[in-house]
C-alpha cells in the first residue's frame, strides 16, 4: 500500500480494515485452523515499485497466499 502516497490517511484507512478483518478471522480460528498474519510493504502507488515487490514475494516468501492494498489499478497490473 502507499504509506505516505498521497496521502497518509489513505493507508491508515486501508491498514484500519486489513487489521479488522484479520482479527475477525483469526478470533473465528483462522483459515484452516491457521491464524492470518498481514505483512505491510509501502509501494507509493509507483508501478515499477510494485512489480519488484511481487517479485521479492514470489521468491522469498513462498508462504504469502494473497496481496490486497494497492490504491491504483496500474499499481495492481503491474504487480500481477
Amino acid at each position: 500500500m502507499p504509506i505516505n502516497w498521497p496521502n497518509p490517511k489513505n493507508a491508515i484507512e486501508m491498514l484500519r480494515g486489513a487489521a479488522q478483518s484479520q482479527t475477525l478471522i483469526n478470533q473465528g480460528g483462522g483459515v484452516n485452523g491457521k491464524p492470518i498474519r498481514l505483512m505491510v510493504i509501502d509501494d507509493g502507488d509507483k508501478p515499477d515499485v510494485a512489480e519488484d515487490i511481487a517479485a521479492t514475494l514470489i521468491d522469498d516468501y513462498p508462504g504469502v497466499l494473497a496481496v490486497i492494498g494497492h490504491w491504483t489499478s496500474g499499481v495492481t497490473a503491474a504487480a500481477a
